[in-house]
């Protein structure tokens, strides 16, 4: 049995074949936007990723790229490509959001604008592509966090054991996801030490994932006269690939000082008290000198300065004899009672002596 085509059948069959060629002429031009992550909370950065492409078939002479726009975020170009073989268009830019606030935030429409020539008055008209409006849910942070993000933290030293001479050197690091830049990060707290901290080092930029974050790094340099140790530093955030709050914690560090003056000062000790009468006959002799020595000494000007000195004036007159070991243990002390509110005694008698001890050795 055979089947004839109906005539209505073969003129479906047409047209379908001449609205096909022409669908490329027609096909809609659409800008995209897409965001990662697609929830987030205040301070989380959002990367948001606008694409466009035009085909050859519709000839594009030249592209006005967007200027993004969002009025509740803190909004920052990545990066932007746009590229062209003839007059067809790729174009990709990628810009980092930071919610200011909570709640569902809009992300209003951005406009790209397409120039092309009439090909009845080959004058240049303009054509605006719009990317669709988005929401973006933007939750409350809990209460205590201030920070979101997907973190490592470490403190490295580049020695265990030292002596009072040679610094040691140590290292803080976070590093991953979030926006570093607005990192509050545990500082090291150390008493009795000389304690310089550096400024941090913060890199940031797009991660191979396509979210952001980078690395926090920050050296710290200490000179000491004996054994001390790195407290434990703590730090609370909130997990965005978990969702839940997360606290990390570094060990404590114990650093060992060989310092020769401690020691000959306890083997001077040691020997006094089995020495007998010899030995405690030439302490008093002695005592008697230094005794002599200090009275002249609380006599000079410096020494009348460090008397009647405030600690910050004492901490400016003791910075140049800093290099002597019980000197950088009074400005540490110092530092403590300027800086971080602490009370230490400092005993201005016998920084008065120490200093003109110092001074009379170098002459």
């Amino acid at each position: 049995m055979t089947f004839l085509p109906d005539k209505r059948a073969g003129f479906g069959l047409a047209l379908l074949g001449i609205l096909t060629s022409l669908l490329p002429l027609y096909a809609a031009e659409t800008l995209q936007l897409r965001l990662h992550p697609r929830h987030a909370y205040p301070g989380e950065p959002v990367v948001a990723t606008l694409r466009f492409h035009s085909d050859a078939s519709r000839p594009v002479d030249r592209i006005e790229t967007p200027r993004f726009h969002a009025r509740d975020f803190l909004v920052e170009k990545l990066d932007e490509n746009l590229t062209h073989e003839g007059k067809a268009y790729n174009y990709r830019a990628r810009w980092l959001l930071i919610p200011k606030i909570f709640g569902h935030l809009r992300i209003p429409s951005q406009t790209l604008t397409l120039y092309r020539t009439d090909p009845e008055t080959f004058l240049s008209r303009a054509q605006e592509i719009r990317s669709p409006e988005t929401i973006l849910r933007v939750s409350p942070l809990p209460a205590g966090v201030d920070f979101v993000g997907d973190l490592r933290m470490s403190l490295t030293l580049d020695r265990n054991r030292t002596d009072a001479s040679r610094p040691v050197t140590a290292v803080l690091r976070l590093s991953g996801k979030g926006d570093l830049r607005r990192l509050h990060a545990p500082d090291l707290n150390l008493s009795g030490v000389l304690l310089y901290a550096g400024t941090p080092r913060i890199q940031t930029g797009l991660l191979p994932d396509g979210s952001y974050g980078g690395s926090y790094i920050r050296s710290y340099t200490i000179l000491a006269d004996r054994d001390f140790t790195l407290p434990a530093l703590r730090f609370r955030y909130l997990n965005s690939s978990t969702d839940t709050i997360e606290i990390l914690q570094t060990p404590p560090r114990t650093v060992h000082v060989d310092n020769p003056a401690l020691r000959s000062r306890r083997l001077a000790l040691s020997g006094a008290f089995f020495a007998g009468a010899f030995l405690g006959g030439l302490a008093t002799l002695l005592a008697l000198l230094l005794l002599r020595r200090r009275r002249h000494a609380l006599q000079s000007p410096v020494a009348k300065k460090i008397l009647r000195a405030g600690d910050r004036e004492l901490y400016r007159l003791l910075l140049p004899y800093a290099a002597n070991a019980e000197i950088a243990r009074y400005i540490a002390k110092l530092e403590g009672n300027l800086y971080r509110k602490e009370k230490n005694p400092i005993e201005r008698n016998t920084l008065a002596r120490l200093v003109e001890e110092i001074r009379k050795s170098r002459g």
